[in-house]
């Protein structure tokens, strides 16, 4: 049964042209030879394409981003469009709150953990994370702020533990790291995707959750947070997945899906054209790893 997130602003469409991922930064990085990031918010001459024109684009490329914009990306400067800076995914919060992840000392494989906004919070409560990224500069933000006074004390009283490595979704078996521990555990127990699942394309999802699959425990569940197809802006990058997709993607390889509803994820506030933030429609979903044929 579908339910929205509970305590989230109700969705404008109105809010979302530049708040959600920023269809002028896609434009950009698609025209300007993939620079190593976002612009941190839209230019007036960005302001000033129309919507029409922003849906031809997005229509004539309906294929991801390479993988090399996201290895690319400088997460030390500002305008990573989902770089949050040490808060968490509602969702994420939510499920952790609900008891989703299990009791404080579940290790936690944090799939494109990106700056460490989800591993750093989810160690502060107890977790023990290990996260990967593609990007190297993603993975010394993440350790830099697991660092930082506040958040090593809180982690510290907590008694969670973080590490960060860097390895690729689509190469699980060649990141040494994260094989070594899913060996140390016989295998996750959870696996956390927060937006890196819609980054992918239809070959690179599948390679990827085949790869992960192989590094769960049977019984291990995957949660996934990823962009729904109910959003009305023009973009195509990263991509809105559908239910039937997304049911269609966890309905064999060693996977089923428990639960699949509606949620919010919010976007960094300067990405919002409007005082109630920036949020975009998302599915959470919840799979379980399965037996393997």
């Amino acid at each position: 049964m579908l339910a929205l997130a509970p305590r989230l602003p109700a969705f404008r469409p109105e809010a979302c042209l530049f708040s959600t991922p920023c269809v002028a930064d896609i434009f950009a990085a698609r025209t300007a030879g993939l620079p190593r990031m976002c612009a941190t918010s839209p230019q007036p001459e960005q302001e000033r394409l129309t919507r029409s024109s922003l849906l031809g684009f997005s229509s004539a490329n309906d294929d991801v981003l390479p993988q090399s914009y996201f290895e690319r990306l400088d997460y030390q400067e500002k305008g990573v469009p989902w770089d949050l800076r040490g808060s968490p995914q509602p969702p994420v919060r939510n499920a952790a709150q609900a008891g989703a992840f299990g009791p404080a000392g579940t290790v936690i494989l944090d799939c494109g953990c990106g700056a460490g906004d989800n591993a750093n919070w989810l160690a502060s409560r107890g977790y023990n994370v290990l996260g990967f990224d593609l990007s190297p500069s993603a993975v010394a933000t993440a350790e830099e702020r697991a660092a930082a006074e506040e958040m090593a004390a809180a982690i510290e009283v907590a008694g969670g533990a973080v590490e960060f490595v860097q390895a690729s979704a689509m190469e699980l078996h060649a990141a040494p790291r994260v094989q070594q521990r899913a060996d140390q555990l016989g295998g996750f127990e959870i696996a956390l995707d927060s937006a890196l699942l819609h980054c992918l394309d239809d070959a690179a999802q599948r390679t990827y959750l085949s790869g992960l699959r192989k590094l769960m425990r049977p019984g291990g569940r995957a949660y996934i947070g990823c962009f729904s197809d109910a959003n009305p802006d023009p973009w195509s990058n990263p991509r809105r997945l559908s239910e039937a997709q997304l049911r269609d993607l966890f309905s064999n390889d060693g996977w089923r899906v428990l639960e699949l509803k509606e949620a919010w994820y919010e976007r960094p506030r300067e990405r919002s054209t409007s005082s109630g933030g920036a949020w975009t429609m998302a599915w959470w979903c919840t799979a379980e790893a399965t037996d393997m044929c």
